[in-house]
């Protein structure tokens, strides 16, 4: 029985399954990707062609795979910061393209921005010709700079992040300090306003009792002796019974 060679083609909607024998016979299969572990799709794709047409894993000679996810990731701008090293001398060729434009005479055409960053783009001196031929061979130690140049750029930018972020914060908490202290003054403003209210408040009630403490005062003693009481005695007497209250 013949062997397969099986090739995957992982994107970020649809992962392609193709198995071919050794005579050039061909199963596919089409299945969703699963974006959070695309490697689960392509198990999942090779279960149901094993499933499918009775085979398993040892009927299997070889699985190559590829994933254009990063790729389009690049092309949408989305994603990290990319960098790139190219040969010496291409560092422009993101930009200068084709030099062609889709209508000649449009003055309005913007050109698409480059898929990465010209301070992120280096080169380094190495030459492979078109047939893959070695024309200039890769000096190790040009490639190994734009390694390390690349390293210290991530390295000061996560500083300079951490930096934000706790000046950041520094700020959100001098905010929030500042704002908690206007509220505390607020309600220390509010609360004095409260009480002062209450105060007088009770102060008039106290008030109007005593007045109508008098006049019952003085009703009662007119009424048992017959003669009307000494309206400042009365008034004087309702007065020292409050203080005596009071105290």
């Amino acid at each position: 029985m013949n062997g397969y060679r099986v090739g995957v083609d992982i994107g970020g909607t649809f992962t392609d399954i193709v198995f071919m024998d050794e005579d050039g016979n061909v199963l596919t299969k089409k299945i969703s990707s699963s974006v959070d572990n695309y490697a689960e799709a392509i198990v999942d794709g090779l279960g149901q062609v094993f499933a499918a047409h009775g085979l398993a894993g040892t009927d299997v000679l070889e699985v190559l795979h590829g994933t254009t996810v990063a790729s389009n990731a690049i092309l949408e701008h989305k994603g990290a910061k990319t960098g790139l090293i190219g040969t010496k001398g291409f560092r422009d060729i993101l930009e200068i393209r084709n030099l062609r434009v889709p209508k000649l005479y449009d003055l309005e055409w913007d050109k698409p921005p480059a898929l990465v960053d010209r301070y992120l783009r280096l080169t380094v001196e190495e030459r492979v010709s078109t047939q893959g031929d070695v024309q200039t061979p890769l000096n190790v130690a040009e490639a190994e700079a734009a390694v390390e140049t690349y390293e210290k750029a991530l390295a000061e930018a996560r500083a300079t992040a951490h930096e934000e972020i706790a000046k950041v914060q520094a700020d959100l908490k001098a905010k929030q300090d500042a704002e908690e202290a206007k509220l505390s003054q607020s309600l220390q403003a509010k609360i004095k306003e409260g009480e002062a209210a209450i105060d007088k408040a009770l102060q008039d009630a106290l008030a109007g009792l005593d007045a109508m403490a008098a006049d019952v005062a003085q009703a009662a003693c007119e009424r048992l002796t017959g003669d009307a009481p000494d309206s400042a005695a009365v008034n004087k007497a309702v007065a020292d019974a409050a203080k005596a209250r009071q105290a």
